[in-house]
């Protein structure tokens, strides 16, 4: 017996009509920091947990997956391609048996989704991953425990629920499996490439799956069964994994190893580089934890192999989102190079090339930017999707056409990369997981030259302007001389000339003087009478703003250094930002205030950038306050960890050290950098009440 498809999404393991999910708000009782349980489901899906791997990722108990780099649309209408889910399966037992102790389980640690009940005596449980190590696999493995059951063997009802066809692939009509093993196949094409100039031809997609039964008995001998759905761009990836995965599990040693590559492959990421917290504030160390989780899970975590899809960038809402008009399409911003990539390369620099190797794939269409626009160089569109191209939708042409701050943004990443690796292979275009015609001297050069190119020369003053954009306070559409555009722009040339002298012939052409002198003397509004920073040319004091744009001057670019201007510039901008605006405002400012040594101030603002858009149980993070905007919001959590990092652990990296001024956070009394890197060394850093120590590891 099934119940409807609207209990079934939020009512888990179900006896007879009897959903055991109830209306109230669902919270989590585990004590462990890394793991969010609870007896209920949140009954909106969208606050429903993710799972993913950095190649494929869909919500739990959702009907859609999607793959890393498959869009569909042209130009703004360019989306994450819907493909249909057949891993989103559900239990329920008959009304004369009895469950009870029903759990779901987010385990952070493990990478893995739970649903645990006790049946008559028997502990079933189903668990759902993205396979850390097999990235085009998904997997539903549900396992009877039978120790302390009378029973022998249990009979469950199954029921899968694809959704609709998808409207973004055209697939072949399904088939059997025609590899000689039980499943399904199909093989499909995205209907709409984003820009015909720079995609050759419509993207592929393959899709093979094991059937669900509407019954399935386990027992004692065979108390496992798993389901996989293999995706990839090409037939042969995709036949390869479910072969492997199908002819793996027909063993009960199978299913186990299944899952023990998967948990190894988490277990090894969390080695790498971790964040870890004890001490009685729980809630602090949770939220770490699951923005860690949430975040990887968009991620690749190996080199991406050249002969599959090369990684497509981060998107706001993560890779479990991004539908048409939704999330934000899937598309890039600054969100990734400002947002994510700092806590990114500080413990896992690996991955932060792979964001970089994103944005070099895509030069042509920036270059092509930069001059259909009337500029030199390259220029990064502000939403970006499969191929570099600017996808920002028609309903945003200020955003798209003004907030050139973007390529700034990039080659501020770009420097924090070096900064942080010193990798000189990277530089010169040695071992690129796939073939690049740009190396990374001459990508920093032509950001630099979009810029020396979009400067303008003011006589009376002596200076350069940079007119008619959009900061990052999205408030104020289009404005003269944005303190934070010209101060991005500045580093940029300057940055080349530093990579000028590390590249030498691998940099096409010099940097010449003019663009230095365009460095030195474009234009920093600052009020002297105030000693703080106008956010541009004719910025009244009281103005309202969206977000933090000023005081990003302090952090991330620590272009501040006097200590009065950098608080009049954060109380100033504190007391206009709306209290609407996103998440990472309030951890910008709490790096402010904990730099200038105000822990009172500081962990108010941490608490502020986190507790207002933070969903329970799961940890899942809205955009804005009252649930609005893009779910699951990465961005946020990107900034949130930055407060971590730079904040309670005080790391400063700039191209000449990296140093450290920690604190402990509020309630936190143990508090661990683990799998630190810098400079090709790895080490730890843990933080007590009254110590601090390091330990290196290589």
């Amino acid at each position: 017996m099934f119940l409807p498809i609207a209990l079934l999404l939020f009512g888990a393991i179900v006896s007879g009509n009897q959903s055991m999910a109830t209306e109230s708000r669902a919270v989590d009782l585990s004590l462990d920091s890394r793991i969010f349980e609870s007896n209920s489901l949140p009954i909106d899906e969208l606050e429903m947990p993710s799972i993913g791997n950095g190649q494929l990722a869909t919500g739990v108990y959702t009907d859609t997956v999607y793959m890393n780099g498959l869009y569909n649309g042209e130009l703004g209408e360019s989306h994450r391609a819907r493909i249909p889910s057949q891993i989103n399966i559900r239990m329920s037992v008959g009304a004369n048996q009895t469950v009870t102790d029903q759990r779901f389980i987010l385990d952070t640690e493990k990478g893995m989704f739970i649903e645990r009940a006790v049946v008559d005596g028997a502990i079933v449980e189903q668990r759902t991953f993205a396979h850390r190590l097999i990235t085009s696999l998904l997997v539903t493995q549900i396992a009877v425990d039978f120790s302390q059951s009378v029973s022998d063997s249990l009979t469950l009802s199954l029921s899968d629920n694809p959704g609709p066809v998808s409207e973004d692939i055209t697939f072949t009509p399904l088939q059997n499996y025609t590899q000689g093993l039980a499943g399904k196949e199909q093989t499909g094409q995205t209907k709409v490439v984003e820009d015909s100039q720079y995609q050759n031809g419509l993207s592929n997609v393959t899709v093979i799956y094991s059937e669900v039964p509407e019954k399935v008995t386990l027992t004692r001998d065979r108390p496992t069964i798993t389901f996989v759905m293999s995706i990839a761009s090409t037939y042969a990836e995709a036949s390869s994994t479910y072969s492997y995965a199908y002819n793996l599990t027909q063993s009960n040693d199978g299913h186990l190893e299944l899952v023990r590559t998967h948990v190894d492959q988490w277990k090894k990421i969390w080695d790498s580089g971790n964040i870890l917290m004890e001490g009685p504030n729980l809630e602090l160390a949770k939220v770490v934890c699951g923005s860690m989780y949430y975040l990887l899970s968009s991620l690749p975590h190996e080199p991406v192999d050249a002969n599959r899809r090369r990684f497509s960038g981060l998107s706001p809402g993560s890779l479990a989102n991004g539908a048409f008009l939704k999330d934000y399409q899937g598309h890039s911003f600054w969100d990734t190079e400002t947002w994510m990539f700092p806590s990114v390369l500080m413990l896992w620099p690996y991955v932060a090339k792979d964001l970089l190797l994103y944005r070099m794939s895509n030069i042509h269409a920036a270059r092509d930017r930069a001059v259909g626009t009337g500029y030199q160089g390259a220029r990064f569109p502000w939403e970006s999707g499969f191929t570099g191209v600017e996808v920002t939708p028609d309903c945003c042409p200020e955003t798209r056409d003004n907030q050139q701050h973007i390529t700034g943004d990039i080659s501020f990443a770009t420097r924090q990369y070096w900064a942080a690796t010193g990798d000189t292979k990277w530089l010169n275009g040695e071992n690129y997981s796939f073939p690049l015609e740009i190396n990374g001297c001459n990508f920093i050069r032509e950001m630099a030259q979009f810029w020396a190119s979009r400067a303008e020369y003011n006589s009376a003053t002596d200076q350069y302007e940079i007119k008619g954009v959009m900061p990052p306070d999205e408030d104020h559409p289009y404005v003269d001389n944005s303190v934070y555009t010209n101060v991005i722009a500045s580093y940029s040339i300057f940055f080349a000339k530093h990579a000028e002298c590390q590249c030498g012939s691998s940099m096409t052409g010099d940097v010449p003087e003019t663009w230095l002198d365009i460095a030195r003397k474009i234009k920093i509004p600052f009020d002297v009478e105030r000693n703080y920073h106008p956010e541009f040319d004719g910025y009244q004091p009281g103005e309202t703003i969206k977000q933090a744009d000023v005081v990003l001057l302090g952090f991330p670019l620590m272009y501040v250094t006097d200590p009065v201007v950098r608080q009049n510039d954060l109380d100033i901008y504190e007391n206009v930002t709306r209290v609407d605006g996103p998440a990472m405002t309030w951890s910008m400012h709490a790096i402010g205030h904990l730099e200038s040594g105000d822990e009172a101030r500081g962990a108010a603002m941490l608490n502020r950038s986190f507790q207002p858009y933070l969903i329970e149980p799961f940890k899942v993070w809205n955009e804005a306050q009252n649930h609005k905007g893009a779910f699951n919001f990465i961005t946020g959590m990107g900034g949130f960890l930055q407060s971590i990092l730079f904040g309670y652990a005080g790391l400063r990296l700039t191209v000449e050290k990296l140093t450290a001024n920690p604190i402990l956070p509020p309630g936190i009394t143990n508090f661990t950098l683990q799998g630190m890197d810098y400079l090709g060394c790895s080490f730890n850093i843990n933080i007590q009440t009254s110590t601090v120590d390091i330990n290196w590891i290589s």
